[in-house]
């Protein structure tokens, strides 16, 4: 477990204006996340459709996977009720856009996430394996960061909920787990 975990607040990094300020939500400020991580997602399919090349092909691979990501952390924010002021856009459009283009529900989501924020750094944290193997290597950190970049985190997780919905055992699916 982290040391640091334990001695570093909020407080110590935002004064109480910074925190409430990032606290703010926005219907507009949350259409527009939308619309840049789908613009981004949308253009990469257009740039290696117009030029279709393997340059091209690992510069969008890169771009997608990461808007993928994007799109996770929009759905962990609407989840929270803070993508969008208003509470149908957040919970019809966070749905929409962010948890069904990656074949989740951010109902069962947020019910698993609101379990971790319950149970944060106990063995009832649904979460825990997300961040007990920190701190890590440089190149454990770069094996990670590759992974979410080319989509290969995405591609495990949705294997995972598939493998979940067949009735199979939960687990890694190590035929993926070559990084």
């Amino acid at each position: 477990m982290s040391t640091q975990w334990n001695s570093i607040k909020p407080s110590d990094i935002l004064t109480k204006e910074e925190s409430h300020r990032l606290r703010q939500r926005s219907d507009l400020m949350g259409f527009y996340l939308l619309a840049h991580c789908w613009g981004l997602i949308i253009g990469s399919a257009a740039l290696f459709a117009l030029f279709p090349s393997p340059v091209t092909f690992i510069l969008c691979l890169i771009i997608v996977g990461s808007r993928q990501l994007g799109l996770a952390i929009l759905m962990h924010e609407g989840s929270h009720g803070m993508l969008f002021k208003t509470r149908w856009l957040n919970e019809r459009l966070t749905q929409a856009l962010a948890a069904w283009p990656m074949i989740l529900s951010m109902n069962t989501y947020r019910k698993r996430h609101m379990a971790h924020h319950r149970f944060t750094r106990t063995d009832a944290d649904p979460e825990n394996y997300l961040y007990t193997p920190f701190p890590v290597s440089k190149s454990s950190m770069a094996r990670k960061i590759l992974r979410d970049l080319t989509g290969i985190v995405f591609v495990r997780t949705q294997v995972g909920i598939f493998r979940y919905i067949w009735g199979e055992e939960t687990g890694r699916w190590d035929r993926l787990n070559f990084l």
